[in-house]
């Protein structure tokens, strides 16, 4: 339990005061096995497991989140993910967001107040 809330701290510590940067359409989707892509052989695949993020941050574009790693109850330290303002519009931190169907359409890149360039998927999906 310790090493999650030193997770959540880190990651939260290195966020916040974060400076946006408009999202970059030219960078390819990240190679993560647990997304489908838009783009790309896969395309049209669709995933019909429930997928859970638990949100650290709220930002202009929408929410900076957390995959659970076994849906809604279990920890949530996996991959950090943008869900737009689209899919859930007015999130707040610590708000667990339950989708389906998820996508990776895009990434989104920011620079941390320490200055690291930090690159997410951003992931859209039905509300069950």
């Amino acid at each position: 339990m310790k090493k999650v809330a030193l997770s959540l701290l880190l990651a939260s510590s290195l966020l916040v005061g974060c400076e946006s940067i408009p999202l970059i359409n030219e960078s390819p989707v990240p190679e993560v096995p647990e997304f489908i892509h838009t783009t790309g052989p896969e395309k049209n695949a669709v995933s019909d497991e429930l997928k859970a993020y638990e949100v650290f941050q709220v930002i202009e574009r929408g929410a900076l989140a957390l995959k659970c790693n076994h849906g809604a109850m279990s920890s949530c330290t996996g991959h950090v993910v943008l869900i737009p303002k689209s899919i859930v519009s007015r999130p707040w931190d610590g708000m667990i967001i339950t989708l389906k169907n998820t996508k990776v359409i895009d990434t989104y890149r920011y620079e941390t107040r320490n200055e690291f360039m930090k690159t997410v998927p951003v992931v859209i999906g039905e509300k069950p």
